[in-house]
């Protein structure tokens, strides 16, 4: 009886587990198969700094945005850092530590190949709107760098870069298929250079005559007494001449 129970226990062990292995091969497979994570990016521009916003991954209505407004054409590139992430999780860093180091630090793009580029557009009845689908892998960290790197002649100010590491979670620790980025700066309109003002016509001044002159200098205060003065003397040099001429 107990060989019959041990060949009827060997038949199951055979036809089951082929199943078994193959089903643990097949989650293993699906766990090397990369997933699509989609992130909308939503680039805004505010007139004060006032605004803050969560940038937690959820999607934000536009009631909450106080005011902002999104910008087109503005160019974004997104590379994968997760190579620094790793170095940086190796020299003792915490995530939340790693991930603000990279937030932090001068990326050098010029080294980096994107893997894609973007430009917002409109959407949905919004503007500054870019979606891009990033490939992942399930039970795998990565970083992803997201950096302004060409927006309208109007702009001279760029976001700032962000940073999302995969998996990213909500806050009620379920995995996110879809995130939400609100990067922002206030705008600042450029001066417009000053205009060449022409100088001011200068009339030339009215030659002074010795009636104006003078008084004003301070050398006669008195000016009618002179005046007065000067005519008693020359009355007495004509009066002089013609008597004597008289005489001869």
């Amino acid at each position: 009886m107990v060989k019959k129970n041990n060949k009827y226990l060997g038949w199951w062990l055979l036809i089951f587990l082929p199943f078994i292995f193959f089903k643990s091969g097949y989650a293993e497979e699906l766990e090397q198969q990369p997933v699509s994570l989609k992130v909308v990016i939503h680039r805004l521009i505010s007139d004060t700094d006032g605004t803050l916003i969560d940038n937690g991954g959820r999607e934000i209505d536009n009631k909450s945005l106080g005011g902002m407004k999104g910008l087109n054409g503005v160019t974004f590139s997104i590379y994968e850092i997760s190579e620094q992430l790793d170095s940086l999780m190796e020299q003792g860093k915490t995530l939340e530590q790693a991930q603000l180091t990279l937030i932090q630090t001068d990326h050098q793009t010029d080294r980096l190949v994107p893997l894609t580029t973007v430009v917002t557009t409109s959407e949905m009845n919004q503007e500054g709107v870019a979606a891009v689908d990033l490939a992942i892998y399930p039970n795998k960290r990565q970083a992803f760098l997201i950096k302004e790197s060409g927006s309208p002649a109007e702009m001279n100010v760029k976001s700032d870069q962000l940073i999302v590491i995969t998996p990213v979670y909500s806050q009620l620790g379920e995995q996110m298929e879809t995130v939400h980025l609100y990067p922002k700066n206030i705008l600042k309109t450029a001066t417009p250079p000053a205009k060449n003002e022409l100088p001011k016509t200068i009339q030339p001044s009215k030659e002074p005559k010795i009636w104006d002159y003078l008084p004003k200098t301070g050398e006669l205060i008195q000016s009618k007494p002179f005046l007065f003065g000067l005519l008693l003397v020359s009355v007495g040099i004509v009066s002089h001449c013609y008597l004597k001429r008289k005489h001869f």
